[in-house]
């Protein structure tokens, strides 16, 4: 079988990345354009269109788009309009990757919410299924796991942690606010801070946050200060977060947390201090685990998660070494191909409308609360025949779940042209 992999694209201020990403989160090959500064909406699109066309892999078969976008984001309109890119106001990024890539549905998440995705898929958040995950860097993103799946909210950005006001008389905020965590915690405000308090840069270059950390590190105490406070206003959004949903666990990741001890030393103290529920009271703070290509990692993870076909659409709910769990919705009229699967069986049960399920040749109509099982091997297809969408759940168990093993026998959508040469017969 050829490798199944998403192209996954993340854009920032200062890079537009792509790069083809497969089911378990390997990176297969990355490209980067920088981001264009100016000239409008189309000069970021075609910086756009180049990293994409520079990103393929030959063997691959793409089956999923993932895009990471600074945000705000507009998840459900498909738009973006990043605080860092002045040039896209609304931009429809959804549609022109689509015109990119025809074919191949895509799911677009605000940068915070990608990397929440990696740390609770291959990092430091798997198998914690309350957390928060904190990225901080240039600004102050995040997101949130709850009941062991990512939550974006309605809008796609749910978890912005770098707008929780933390002081009321605070600094005033990029978004029109005073005293926003990324006020305080950013590498550009503690840059900005250390030098207004009397911190001297050394000569040549710009000064960056982790310049701050080397020099809290040798003892520096304006620099230390600076440190002191964005760990003091990054406790306080952790302590906030956790007393509103019950997070057990909080990721810190991004350029800034680089800086290691010198900053989360702060953190935990300052967090000790404010958590002092005894809910909140045991929130560990712990270190992102993946580098620079978790957005990629996160964005192509989400979109195989969420994934639509022509007939409707498909989330994972669930997975494990023996077992994933979807659930499926069929739009009115819609039918899934005349299939089989060689490494797994599957289970299924109506949640809502009418099902027509043909197993082997024989059709049954299943209702909510009913169910079947699909052996392995077994040639089966399912139809919506109502007029309400069809929803229900599939679990699958077996030894090998990838969208690459289903053997398309029929297909209403041409995805395979005959089945000539195709054995449909199944021992009964």
């Amino acid at each position: 079988m050829s490798r199944e992999v998403a192209l996954a694209v993340d854009i920032g201020g200062t890079k537009i990345a792509a790069g083809l990403v497969d089911r378990d989160g390997r990176v297969l090959a990355v490209t980067e354009e920088p981001t264009p500064v100016g000239g409008g909406a189309e000069r970021v699109a075609d910086a756009l269109a180049a990293a994409v066309e520079r990103a393929g892999h030959p063997g691959a078969r793409l089956g999923a788009v993932g895009m990471s976008c600074a945000g705000p984001v507009d998840a459900d309109a498909g738009t973006v309009s990043p605080v860092n890119i002045e040039d896209w106001r609304d931009f429809p990024l959804v549609e022109r990757m689509s015109t990119l890539t025809p074919g191949v549905p895509v799911t677009l998440a605000c940068d915070g919410v990608a990397i929440t995705a990696a740390e609770h898929a291959f990092g430091a958040a798997r198998c914690h299924p309350d957390a928060v995950c904190l990225v901080v860097s240039t600004g102050v993103g995040g997101g949130l796991v709850l009941g062991g799946r990512v939550h974006s909210g309605p809008s796609g950005n749910a978890g912005h942690l770098g707008h929780i006001i933390v002081d009321l008389a605070g600094e005033p905020c990029s978004c029109g606010a005073r005293g926003c965590v990324e006020t305080m915690a950013s590498g550009p405000a503690l840059v900005s801070w250390a030098v207004r308090h009397g911190w001297v840069a050394s000569a040549g270059r710009p000064p960056t946050g982790l310049d701050v950390a080397a020099a809290a590190r040798s003892g520096d105490p304006v620099a230390t200060a600076a440190f002191d406070r964005a760990g003091q206003a990054l406790a306080a959004a952790v302590a906030a977060t956790a007393a509103l949903v019950d997070v057990r666990v909080a990721v810190i990741g991004g350029g800034v947390a680089q800086a290691g001890e010198v900053l989360f030393a702060p953190l935990r103290s300052h967090l000790d201090r404010y958590a002092r529920l005894r809910f909140i009271r045991g929130v560990a703070v712990v270190p992102a685990a993946l580098g620079r290509d978790a957005c990629l990692v996160g964005a192509a993870h989400l979109a195989f998660e969420q994934d639509t076909r022509p007939w409707g659409s498909y989330a994972v709910v669930d997975a494990g070494s023996v077992h994933k769990t979807k659930q499926i919705t069929v739009h009115s009229g819609g039918r899934l191909s005349y299939q089989r699967h060689h490494h797994r069986a599957e289970h299924w049960f109506v949640v809502a409308g009418a099902a027509e399920v043909t197993v082997a040749g024989h059709t049954r109509t299943l209702l909510p609360d009913d169910s079947i099982d699909i052996p392995i091997g077994a040639p089966h297809r399912v139809a919506n025949p109502g007029p309400d969408d069809l929803v229900f759940v599939e679990v699958q168990t077996g030894n090998y779940f990838g969208e690459d093993d289903i053997e398309r026998i029929e297909d209403d959508y041409g995805r395979q042209d005959s089945s000539e040469g195709i054995d449909t017969s199944w021992p009964q």
